[in-house]
């Protein structure tokens, strides 16, 4: 099975059961634990702002002036290449 297929399963399965265990517990809503508090709930838009920023600082650490994605981002990362292709 194609990895970006059982992510889309595993990610259905996983909202499936979380719609499951909210129907489960009626009209009682979750209250946020102490430890939930520190976590971050970001946008994929955000995430890949995140790594177009580092994308582009680390080409400009490169000396290059260009980059250019290379894959989709997958598990929060994603390739890059670095070209130079201004005259200085």
């Amino acid at each position: 099975m194609h990895i970006a297929r059982r992510t889309w399963v595993r990610n259905r399965l996983l909202v499936i059961a979380l719609a499951a265990s909210v129907g489960a517990g009626g009209c009682a809503l979750p209250e946020l634990s102490p430890a939930g508090a520190g976590v971050r709930l970001v946008s994929a838009d955000a995430v890949q702002d995140d790594l177009n920023v580092t994308a582009r600082n680390s080409a400009a650490n490169m000396g290059a002036d260009t980059i250019v994605p290379a894959s989709k981002v997958e598990d929060g990362k994603q390739a890059f290449n670095v070209y130079r292709c201004l005259r200085r």
